[in-house]
C-alpha cells in the first residue's frame, strides 16, 4: 500500500459519513471533528486507519477500500467512543479494535448486498458501551446542545459535534 493511496482511502472514509466519495470532503469533516475536540479527531482517524489497513490486509475489494466504504462506520465509532469514555489507555487500545470490527460488519453486509448504512457503527458502539462500562472509566454524559435549532449545528450533530463551525465545515464538504 502506498502512503498516498492509504491517506486518500482514509480521508474518503471520513467523507463517506455523508455519502461523499472525496478526500477533500473527508479532510473538511476531520477538521470539523477536530474543532469539536482533537481527541475525537484522533479517535476517528485511528479507527478509520485501522479499518482501512485491515481491509487492505485481508484483500478486500480495492475499489471499495479506495472509496472509503470500510472507513465511515469506523470513523463514527471512533468519535462516539471518545465522546462516551474519558481518555485512558484502555480507550486508545479499544479504538482500533472497534474500527476493525465495524469494518468486518460492513464487509459482511457488502458481500451479501445488504444496505447496512451506519448499522456497523451503531452495533459496535453499543457493544463497546455495554462491555466497556465494566472495564473502562465511567462513561461520560452527552453534552447539552448549546444552540437548539441551528441548521449548521444540525450538520455538526451528524458526526456528534456540537459546534456551528464544525457544522459549517461539514456543510461545505457536502
Amino acid at each position: 500500500i502506498e502512503p498516498r493511496q492509504l491517506l486518500l482511502a482514509v480521508l474518503r472514509g471520513h467523507g463517506q459519513i455523508m455519502l461523499q466519495n472525496h478526500a477533500g470532503t473527508g479532510l473538511l469533516f476531520l477538521a470539523g471533528i477536530a474543532w469539536g475536540g482533537w481527541d475525537m479527531a484522533l479517535g476517528a482517524l485511528l479507527a478509520t486507519l485501522s479499518a482501512t489497513l485491515l481491509a487492505y490486509r485481508l484483500g478486500w475489494d480495492n475499489q471499495r477500500i479506495e472509496q472509503g466504504l470500510y472507513g465511515f462506520s469506523a470513523a463514527l465509532t471512533g468519535v462516539a467512543l471518545v465522546l462516551f469514555f474519558p481518555p485512558s489507555i484502555g480507550l486508545w487500545l479499544l479504538l482500533p479494535v472497534a474500527g476493525c470490527l465495524a469494518a468486518l460488519i460492513q464487509h459482511l453486509g457488502l458481500q451479501r448486498g445488504w444496505p447496512l448504512y451506519t448499522l456497523p457503527f451503531i452495533l459496535v458502539t453499543w457493544l463497546c458501551l455495554w462491555l466497556g462500562s465494566s472495564w473502562l472509566p465511567t462513561a461520560v454524559a452527552l453534552p447539552q446542545q448549546a444552540i437548539a435549532g441551528m441548521a449548521l449545528s444540525g450538520f455538526g450533530q451528524v458526526i456528534l459535534q456540537n459546534s456551528t463551525l464544525s457544522g459549517l465545515l461539514f456543510f461545505i464538504g457536502v
